[in-house]
């Protein structure tokens, strides 16, 4: 079990309760969780941006899906068809190593990336 950062704008989870660490896929796993850090409920956001990344990505093979999925995690690099998109941009935002940086719900939902994702696949 890990312990609940501080740090957390929302503090929905109170001080000193206790979140399980180390269960699911380490595909969709926050660097913070991977690092066994402290965390908060931005590890949620990083897990999304992930999804998001699939949902936006015709992928050919699993080893496609794999090296997509690496290149984000650890080059923070985007297939080319995202680079300048709005989708792009917001994956890039809920996916940030440093939980600090990246976005709460509060800021995804108001965020103008996340409106004009959500406008496109209406």
């Amino acid at each position: 079990m890990s312990r609940v950062s501080s740090t957390s704008k929302l503090n929905k989870v109170k001080l000193g309760d206790h979140l399980t660490g180390q269960v699911g896929t380490s595909t969709y796993s926050a660097p913070e969780l991977e690092s066994n850090s402290n965390y908060n409920e931005k590890i949620d956001i990083y897990a999304m941006g992930i999804i998001l990344l699939e949902m936006s990505c015709k992928f050919s093979t699993s080893h496609e899906r794999g090296m997509v999925m690496r290149n984000l995690k650890r080059n923070r690099q985007l297939p080319a068809s995202l680079i300048e998109s709005s989708v792009g941009s917001l994956i890039i935002k809920m996916t940030a190593k440093d939980p600090r940086k990246r976005m709460d719900i509060t800021e995804l939902t108001a965020s103008r990336e996340y409106k004009a994702w959500a406008e496109d696949t209406a």
